[in-house]
């Protein structure tokens, strides 16, 4: 059994698709994915859509009431004034960019789309890539302890697989 510091990814996945927001990606089927719809006064439109994916054993471990364990997530907020990702990231809490460990954004590409990255630390430490894609802004973070968890790898082959719709 690997242990939670392992440095293998878990090769095995299930698929996630989702049409209404046009992605879908490959996560390990050693974790836990919900979704749900979340009220958010700070977004335009007060809604939120989010995805998060937990390794099985953390989550059965997790303390009551207390701090969820580590994780990947997929936070979609509708974009109708169509902000740059530069100015959200910048100007939106959500993004926890006021944590950010250097203040520098990183140009990337997340399945062909302009993105930008970012480490921030908080509770957790965290990597966030951002996006826009069919009207919302997409923030897929990883957070973790160590730079050597296995969740890192996880989440690296996650991104990897984002296929936009």
């Amino acid at each position: 059994m690997q242990s939670a510091n392992s440095t293998r990814a878990t090769t095995e996945t299930f698929p996630y698709v989702n049409d209404t927001y046009g992605i879908s990606f490959k996560y390990p089927i050693t974790y836990t994915l919900t979704q749900f719809n979340e009220t958010n006064t700070q977004s335009a439109s007060g809604k939120q859509h989010v995805v998060t994916i937990i390794e099985t054993k953390l989550l059965e471990d997790a303390p009551e009431n207390g701090e969820g364990p580590v994780s990947i997530t997929v936070d979609i907020y509708p974009n109708p004034t169509k902000m740059s990702v530069d100015s959200w990231i910048k100007t939106k809490s959500q993004s926890n960019f006021n944590l950010s460990v250097d203040k520098k954004t990183y140009e990337t590409q997340i399945d062909g789309e302009e993105a930008l990255a970012y480490t921030w630390d908080g509770l957790y430490r965290g990597n966030s890539f951002v996006f826009a894609h069919k009207g919302n802004i997409f923030l897929v973070s990883g957070t973790y302890m160590n730079p050597e968890d296995r969740i890192l790898l996880e989440f690296t082959e996650l991104l990897k697989s984002i296929e936009l719709r």
